[in-house]
């Protein structure tokens, strides 16, 4: 009986579409797909997907997903190469057509147009069944022959083994927010550090629930824990050793002290912001445990107070609204803590200039 082989598809050499592999692109960020190939039908089986992305300041990060549902975003393993390659293992859950994305971001922080290729997973292979013989109504008797085997002859075949799949890389967590990383897993423990969303950091650790990340803090010997609420993973997650609990800490007392918050906007030198501008709101809280949420109110002219944004575990927050109709705009902002105590900032009110047609 046949053995089902399991499909990989190689990385497809520079050719015609690409003129030296090293060369950077003139213009912005680029990412295209190499495998599987746009409208390809395969069989149901792992499969290998391979993608290369480009910019002339270097690739910061690589984002492959599968309708919609990311697959891998990581930064290469050289982010400041102009040229760089990303292979992914990819399992599809059963037969019908996928659409597969990559998008990369440059170094300068602008991104390249989705590359897209759509592909048809067939049903997996099967081997054929086996026949079983009916009994003829008369069938007549025949002589048996003897058949002698020539002595030179060897049996030669041999089962090639399957190969295996390509290792997904080390385990790599990217911040989807702004978030804290604590001293332990859980929000008793106090945060040592924080990180802006999209920053990535390798795994060294996880708790036994699988909820809470343990990282490095780049500089230093000290780890940090980061909460799965925050963050996306990829790579080799069986990797990742179950580490011990540090100690709890001691409970302090209640914390009745609020938060302070403060909120900005710009532009806003002389007669700015006008009705034609997009006017951005950048907020900041601190607190003496820690900041567990920001709020940005904004009352656009005619308008009264709404809620515009909101930033978890953060302790910077920031909107752009507009551009909005000359008049009168108003805003302010909310920092919470843990413990449920508010701090709001002052109100601020700003003339939307008009402009002169």
């Amino acid at each position: 009986m046949e053995k089902p082989q399991v499909h990989y598809l190689a990385l497809l050499l520079c050719g015609s579409v690409l003129v030296g592999c090293t060369a950077a692109p003139s213009g912005g960020p680029q990412a295209w797909i190499d495998a599987p190939l746009d409208g390809a039908s395969l069989p149901l089986a792992p499969l290998e997907v391979v993608a290369h992305a480009a910019a002339s300041d270097g690739v910061a990060l690589v984002e492959l997903s599968v309708d919609g549902a990311a697959l891998s975003s990581a930064p290469p393993d050289d982010t400041a190469a102009a040229l760089v390659s990303v292979r992914r293992a990819w399992q599809p859950e059963g037969p019908g057509n996928y659409t597969l994305r990559v998008r990369a971001q440059a170094n300068g922080g602008a991104w390249s147009e989705a590359a897209q290729a759509v592909v048809t997973i067939l049903g997996a292979e099967t081997a054929a069944p086996s026949l079983t013989p009916t009994q003829a109504a008369s069938a007549p008797t025949l002589a048996l022959l003897t058949l002698t085997p020539l002595a030179s002859a060897t049996a030669t075949a041999s089962e090639t083994p399957a190969p295996s799949l390509t290792p997904l890389g080390p385990p790599i967590l990217t911040f989807t927010q702004s978030g804290n990383c604590r001293g332990g897993p859980g929000t008793v423990y106090p945060v040592i550090t924080g990180y802006a969303a999209g920053v990535s950091l390798p795994i060294n650790g996880r708790n036994a629930a699988g909820t809470w990340w343990r990282v490095p803090i780049a500089g230093t010997s000290t780890n940090c824990y980061a909460s799965e609420s925050v963050v996306q993973t990829s790579g080799d997650l069986s990797l990742v050793p179950v580490v011990p609990d540090p100690p709890t800490p001691t409970p302090t007392p209640a914390d009745t002290q609020a938060p302070t918050a403060r909120v900005l906007h710009s532009p806003s030198s002389a007669n700015e912001p006008n009705e034609s501008q997009p006017v951005t709101f950048s907020a900041t809280a601190r607190d003496n445990v820690g900041v567990a949420r920001i709020e940005i109110w904004v009352a656009a002219p005619g308008e009264g107070f709404a809620l515009r944004q909101t930033c978890q575990n953060a302790t910077a927050c920031s909107w752009v609204g507009g551009p909005f109709a000359d008049g009168t705009l108003s805003y302010y902002a909310k920092a919470y803590d843990a413990a449920g105590n508010v701090g709001q900032s002052p109100t601020t009110t700003i003339t939307i200039w008009s402009v002169v047609k």
